[in-house]
This record gives C-alpha cells, sequence and structure tokens, in this order.
C-alpha cells in the first residue's frame, strides 16, 4: 500500500468513527441502555466500513 490508500483508509477509519459515535449517543439518549447503544455504535461503523471496503472491491 502507498502513502496514498493508507491516508483514505485512515479517512475511512475516522469516519467509520465518527458515524459509530454519533449513532451510539443518539440511541443512549434515546432512551436505551448503554450496551444497545453500543452495539448500535458498532452495527453503524461496521456497515460504513462494509459499504467502503465493497467501493473499494468494486473499484478494482
Amino acid at each position: 500500500m502507498n502513502s496514498n490508500e493508507i491516508l483514505v483508509l485512515f479517512v475511512a477509519l475516522l469516519a467509520a468513527l465518527n458515524v459509530g459515535l454519533v449513532t451510539g449517543i443518539v440511541v443512549k439518549y434515546g432512551g436505551a441502555s448503554a450496551t444497545n447503544a453500543f452495539l448500535a455504535g458498532a452495527g453503524a461503523a461496521g456497515t460504513v466500513m462494509a459499504i467502503f471496503f465493497a467501493g473499494v472491491a468494486a473499484y478494482r
């Protein structure tokens, strides 16, 4: 991997982290337990990364 690919992957990881945190916070303040908020945030972050990797696979 060259430095450009690493930078793009890092940006995708940061975007997934932000989506996961916002989802977890919204779910927690929506009245769910901390465990459910964590699972929802992790699911959202995983979905973002799956979409990113699917795009990379389709591009190649």
